[in-house]
């Protein structure tokens, strides 16, 4: 019984599932993992109040586990509960050994949340697990970017390019924040005044007093 719901919840048959998996859930068998399964099944159908029971037992049954922390955070998100989700979010990152995709899942909802620190610490973990998948690579990317640290955010993109070297995204990404981090570098280290050429739409125009090396790169990046 238990395996034909969950058959039905891959394959989105949610009305069939649900039917299932409650009887599963009510038996006493598979408690743990039909609940689970339940919870998703009704979060699918919008029955907040029911996923929201099925929770409350599992906790109160002391069956803390990544899996039960992250659909607490994904019904409190569904919820309009933001801070709730991310602090059940962070709780189900914290749990170690569990998959990839778990930890990919995860990161994608912290990053959702706006929760970058968090979404950073759950695509990492997600390469630790599974350092062949491409996936993560490019959130990560994306998350450090978030949170401004651009010497990791390169350094992701130039690792899922060697993963998919055809990936432009990843190539687009890795250009744009390489020549900001030289910019950045580069502006603390020289003397700068800025010019604004009104005749051609306001753009900015360094005059710089050396490193003229610079200057093509910096009137590409502004452009």
């Amino acid at each position: 019984m238990f395996e034909i719901g969950k058959i039905y919840l891959s394959d989105n048959k949610i009305k069939n599932a649900c039917q299932i998996l409650e009887e599963a859930w009510h038996s006493g068998k598979n408690d743990s993992e039909a609940g689970q399964l339940l919870v998703r099944a009704y979060m699918l159908s919008d029955k907040i109040s029911e996923a929201q029971k099925v929770l409350s037992v599992l906790h109160s049954a002391g069956e803390i586990t990544g899996e039960i922390e992250f659909l607490t955070g994904m019904l409190a998100k569904q919820s309009g509960d933001i801070e709730g989700a991310s602090a059940s979010m962070y709780k189900a990152i914290g749990f170690d050994g569990l998959s990839s995709e778990f930890y990919y899942t995860c990161g994608n909802s912290l990053l959702e949340l706006e929760k970058y620190p968090e979404a950073v610490t759950a695509y990492e973990k997600a390469i630790m697990q599974a350092p062949s998948v491409k996936e993560p690579y490019y959130n990560a990317g994306v998350a450090y970017i978030k949170i401004k640290d651009y010497r990791n955010a390169i350094l992701k993109f130039e690792q899922l390019l060697k993963l998919e070297p055809d990936s432009k995204s990843s190539k687009e990404r890795l250009q744009d924040y390489t020549q900001r981090r030289a910019m950045n570098k580069w502006q603390k280290s020289i003397y700068m005044n800025q010019i604004y050429n009104k005749q051609n739409d306001n753009k900015i125009i360094f005059k710089c007093c050396r490193y003229k090396k610079y200057f093509e790169k910096l009137i590409k990046f502004w452009s």
